[in-house]
């Protein structure tokens, strides 16, 4: 049987799409109208559908930019917490306008620096949490969906970053996974201009597929979508 994935086929799934309101629309077509990478409308919908069915409390994003799916995520999801973050201090700040420009910024956290170094700041931030809430009674809900989506030679480490503010049962989405399908066939990197970078992905991919922790899947959605159920922590 031929491959069914192509242009005109990703077109007829395509012209399904609809955008979740008229505001997230226009953010989606004034970033792309400047070349600001947002994720693809196939994946978009495939991310729906897995937030409607996961019902997270609290998302993690890694690689805000101008904060188009963080934006996706709240209106996906009206009940969550969000917390993105993003290096670019020109797209944090911009990603914090679109919040406030939405009405979304009491539930969308946008957080500037460095992915790794955050996410330890946030790990012994929800350390701290825990164990104030252990001598009152209340309990305090780890991130249960974490949405990675920044340097593709990283992806790793914001895994195992990940790995320690997430719960068991959490779902872990890496976007971009394919890379236009260099990380399928060196034939997409004729010139050889992203090998440490495909090298990475394919370690990535090796890893995550067969890390006891996980169960994952890897999909031809958009530019290739992993999704990995946390089993043991």
């Amino acid at each position: 049987m031929s491959n069914i994935v192509n242009d005109k086929v990703l077109e007829y799934i395509n012209g399904y799409y609809g955008p979740k309101s008229e505001e997230l629309g226009d953010l989606r077509k004034d970033a792309e109208s400047r070349r600001i990478p947002v994720i693809l409308k196939d994946t978009e919908s495939f991310l729906g559908m897995l937030i409607m069915l996961a019902k997270p409390r609290r998302i993690l994003e890694i690689g805000t930019a101008v904060g188009y799916s963080a934006a996706f995520f709240a209106a996906a999801a009206p009940s969550c917490e969000i917390v993105t973050i993003e290096r670019e201090e020109e797209a944090h700040y911009e990603a914090v306008r679109n919040m406030e420009k939405l009405g979304i910024s009491s539930r969308v956290t946008c957080l500037k620096g460095d992915a790794t170094e955050i996410m330890n700041e946030l790990k012994e931030q929800l350390e701290c949490e825990i164990s104030l809430a252990e001598n009152v009674g209340n309990a305090v809900v780890p991130f249960d969906f974490v949405f990675i989506d920044a340097g593709k030679s990283h992806y790793s480490e914001f895994l195992e970053c990940a790995m320690k503010l997430v719960c068991e049962g959490a779902l872990i989405v890496c976007d971009n996974i394919l890379m236009k399908a260099k990380t399928a066939s060196d034939e997409y990197d004729p010139a050889g201009k992203y090998k440490t970078n495909i090298r990475r992905m394919r370690e990535f991919v090796d890893m995550i597929t067969n890390d006891t922790r996980f169960d994952t899947t890897v999909l031809a959605v958009g530019d290739g979508v992993s999704v990995s159920r946390v089993k043991n922590i």
